[in-house]
């Protein structure tokens, strides 16, 4: 875990590839570190050129991940979205990485609905707002990025076709209506790079878990993580460059939600990633009746 200043911005620099002044002045605006001014941060680069110099190296530093999607609130597993909260505020990842489909827009679907469920847009906004809130009190320091899924992306395509429809809603902008600057969350379109490892929702549906994963890691021929399936499952690959791989993460949803029939092929889990010296570490994480355990603990 990055503790001090001096390691926030060391990581900073590695991640953004900052290897000159030239580089830090077009660059020192993208720097996420809180209550540090410009004069500091240029101070620790000299420290940080120093090093390298002296070494030879960059600097190592861990960089500790969240990965975690497909809550689909109202149709999140309260007893798992409780417990994770629980273990963010043990663990003070350095990095929480929200991959999409956070929210449901039931109202917004193109498909069949109940009609007890409609006029609850704002509803489910505000339970999401709630516990994005509550992840950001339980770790006030951490990076949080927001990868828009396919069911955010309901709410731009609904816009553009029924804009008036939407004027009960406080905003009509995503951002605005779960405050996510004030929360300090940025919020990313497609996918997030950090260390050469890609973070994304994902579009691929294959039949079994691991399959998709495969789908996923054919379309870069590179690594990375996504959601979208509600499976978890894994696929590796080496080649004469290394050894690659992507990760299903799972879901944070209801396995049982009332418009589906029958018992879906979903398993609840997320993924905690470890990043050191232009390497990385994945640990899937299993959730069982919303319960789970990570490094011998119980949550």
């Amino acid at each position: 875990m990055v503790d001090t200043i001096k390691d926030k911005l060391y990581n900073e620099f590695a991640s953004l590839a900052i290897e000159s002044r030239e580089k830090l002045r077009d660059r020192i605006n993208e720097i996420k570190t809180e209550d540090v001014n410009k004069q500091i941060i240029e101070g620790y680069f000299a420290e940080y050129r120093k090093d390298i110099k002296n070494t030879g190296e960059v600097p190592t530093t861990t960089i500790k991940v969240v990965s975690l999607n497909d809550l689909h609130v109202p149709y999140h597993n309260k007893v798992m979205v409780n417990k994770l909260i629980d273990f963010l505020k043990q663990e003070q990842p350095d990095q929480i990485i929200l991959k999409g489909d956070m929210v449901d827009f039931y109202d917004l679907s193109s498909f069949d609905k109940n009609p007890l469920r409609e006029g609850r847009l704002q509803e489910e906004l505000d339970i999401l707002q709630g516990i994005l809130r509550k992840m950001r009190k339980a770790c006030p320091d951490a990076k949080m990025i927001y990868i828009m899924g396919n069911h955010e992306d309901r709410l731009r395509r609904y816009l553009w076709k029924n804009a008036k429809a939407l004027h009960s809603l406080r905003a009509l902008s995503f951002e605005e209506l779960l405050q996510l600057k004030k929360l300090r969350i940025e919020l990313v379109e497609t996918s997030y790079m950090l260390n050469g490892f890609e973070f994304s929702h994902g579009e691929v549906v294959r039949a079994y878990g691991s399959y998709s994963a495969k789908a996923e890691y054919d379309r870069r021929n590179a690594s990375g993580c996504s959601g979208h399936t509600h499976r978890m499952g894994s696929y590796c690959k080496t080649t004469k460059n290394g050894t690659f791989g992507w990760w299903e993460d799972g879901c944070a949803c209801d396995l049982n939600p009332e418009y589906i029939k029958g018992t879906p092929d979903w398993q609840n889990g997320f993924n905690v990633i470890y990043f050191d010296d232009n390497a990385f570490d994945v640990h899937q994480v299993y959730v069982n009746k919303g319960k789970f355990r990570f490094n011998g603990k119980k949550y």
